[in-house]
């Protein structure tokens, strides 16, 4: 019977001590297992030659890093990308001052205001000279006042000048009362403004505009450049007759 009883008892702890040492086994397998999937992934990805990544930057993707990296990555075309150098805007050609010029004179005459262009070729009297015949002449001058005599006064005016060209302003004693008088000339081109009195005498009587009785007085030759005007005095007359022959 203790026979029967010990083989019983060597069968129950043979039965039992074989549950815990497979149990460990297969902990231990498990455990083996594991480690050599590791082991297998790391050589996979780094292979035999490669350098493991270190560091806390191990194992994630290039980004930029401000303040860390020397650089940004290239910006988008189109959003950051710096605007291409459009140079200089064309400010286009000079623009020349606007030349005006008005004359008054004391009562007792009529007194015309001229204003001839560049081709001094041309005489007075001619499509060349604005005044009170001739108000509108091709070459851009516009004449204002009555042709008769009054104390309105007659102005002669160009919108936009001839560059480097020069311009000439006179006064016709086209009949005069008094003995003698004066008139007065203001030139205006652009912000300068320059006035000037011509001492006009008596026509003998006659009056007209080719007359040999009347005179012509050139008060002033105007320049103008894109920078501004230049305004030279004169002081030469001749004959309306003269006048409608030359300049």
């Amino acid at each position: 019977m203790r026979i029967c009883i010990y083989a019983l008892m060597l069968v129950f702890l043979a039965a039992c001590g074989a549950t815990p040492m497979g149990s460990a086994d297969v902990a231990r397998d498990a455990r083996v297992a594991v480690e050599a999937g590791s082991g297998q992934d790391a050589g996979s990805e780094t292979g035999p030659d490669a350098v493991p990544e270190t560091g806390a930057d191990a194992g994630f993707p290039d980004v930029w890093k401000p303040g860390v990296d020397a650089s940004p990555p290239d910006s988008e075309p189109g959003v950051d990308a710096a605007p291409p150098d459009s140079g200089s805007p064309d400010s286009g050609p000079p623009i020349a001052p606007a030349l005006r010029i008005s004359a008054t004179w004391a009562p007792g005459g009529d007194l015309d205001l001229h204003l001839h262009d560049h081709d001094i070729t041309q005489p007075w009297f001619s499509p060349h000279d604005c005044y009170w015949n001739n108000r509108m002449p091709s070459w851009g001058a516009v004449f204002e006042g009555p042709d008769t005599g009054g104390s309105v006064p007659e102005v002669a005016s160009v919108a936009a000048p001839a560059l480097d060209e020069t311009y000439t302003v006179a006064i016709h004693a086209y009949s005069y009362a008094s003995s003698s008088g004066l008139a007065m000339t203001e030139i205006r081109c652009g912000a300068t403004s320059t006035t000037l009195l011509t001492h006009v005498t008596a026509a003998g009587g006659g009056s007209g505009v080719c007359s040999t009785t009347t005179r012509l007085y050139r008060v002033a030759t105007v320049r103008i450049t894109s920078t501004g005007c230049t305004v030279a005095p004169l002081d030469s007359s001749s004959t309306g007759a003269v006048a409608c022959t030359m300049y």
